[in-house]
């Protein structure tokens, strides 16, 4: 052994006497550091430093066990974005019967979902195993108000969502109708025209005429309607209305004069369509044209008759009126 070797085994020596030469040649610095504890040093320092630059990007180990492995520590895969539901009406504001559609649909949790749809004027109703797509649903509002309409959706792991929309159903205006008459008097047989104009209450109208002989008609929404007469008489015509919701109103129309027709207006009502004074005079007159040519044709039926006769009698020789009858 050197004598270099020799110094460093005695320096590395254990004493067993303080007061041996042994422990007197052992070195007055501190002792060396051992090569574990500066690889352990060293390790924490590496460790300190990714967490710091690496830190945010980390995933808890509780995360990266899939709830359906548990313990066996499966990983999952990405977590799946938030449960959210909408919800659509396609009138939000309308006079009533107010027939609505509502729209559903949801999106994210974990599907197949629940859904309860409700609507103030219809029991809720309620789909189970919805796989998110849009459901529409019909509701009708007859009562004039303000609606809340509401969609819940419940996802398999108990996560819910909720939405809502305001339906505004208006009041409507007052029931009322104005009825125009062409013409109100006229001589059988007499045709009349009626017009009415609707307005307010709740569509769809109902129109029931009673032209005052006895005759009645129901129209429906139609708003005009033609009526003949073919009595004389004075007669009142009245219009019922009826809207959407029930209500009634009624109105009189204005008074329809039908007269007689006059007899010398007409020759086809008979014989006593022509006066009796027409009838004279012209019978006198007939009677006097006819006495007349009587006369006339007699009076020259006479002179021709002389005549012949004094032809008869007379000579050849003599002339017309030296001939006389014997």
């Amino acid at each position: 052994m050197s004598p270099h070797e020799q110094r460093e085994s005695d320096s590395l020596a254990l004493p067993t006497d303080r007061g041996s030469p042994a422990a007197r040649r052992l070195p007055t610095g501190r002792p060396r550091p051992s090569t574990s504890l500066v690889a352990l040093v060293v390790a924490l320092g590496v460790v300190a430093l990714v967490a710091a630059t690496l830190g945010p990007a980390l995933v808890p180990m509780d995360d990266l066990l899939s709830p359906s492995q548990g313990s066996q520590g499966a990983l999952a895969g990405p977590s799946a974005s938030p449960l959210s539901v909408q919800l659509s009406v396609s009138a939000s504001v309308g006079l009533p019967p107010l027939v609505d559609n509502l729209t559903a649909s949801a999106s994210g949790g974990t599907s197949p979902y629940t859904l309860e749809l409700c609507a103030a004027a219809s029991p809720c109703q309620n789909v189970s195993s919805w796989s998110g797509a849009a459901y529409t649903v019909s509701a009708t509002f007859s009562v004039p108000g303000n609606y809340t309409v509401s969609a819940a959706v419940t996802d398999t792991s108990s996560t819910q969502a909720k939405a809502s929309a305001v339906v505004d159903v208006l009041k409507p205006r007052l029931l009322g109708a104005s009825v125009v008459s062409e013409v109100t008097r006229g001589t059988a047989p007499f045709t009349e025209k009626f017009e009415a104009d609707v307005s307010g209450g709740t569509p769809p109208y109902s129109l029931l005429w009673s032209f005052g002989d006895g005759s009645n008609v129901t129209t429906g929404s139609q708003v005009s309607v033609n009526h003949t007469y073919t009595v004389p008489g004075l007669y009142h015509p009245t219009l019922t209305v009826v809207d959407g919701s029930g209500i009634t109103v009624r109105y009189m129309l204005a008074a329809v004069s039908v007269t007689q027709a006059s007899p010398s207006q007409t020759l086809e009502a008979g014989p006593l369509s022509i006066p009796y004074w027409v009838l004279g005079a012209t019978s006198a007159v007939v009677v006097a044209l006819i006495a007349g040519g009587f006369l006339a044709y007699d009076r020259r039926l006479r002179r021709e008759s002389e005549e012949l006769v004094e032809a008869l009698w007379r000579d050849p020789g003599e002339s017309p009126e030296e001939t006389k009858p014997r």
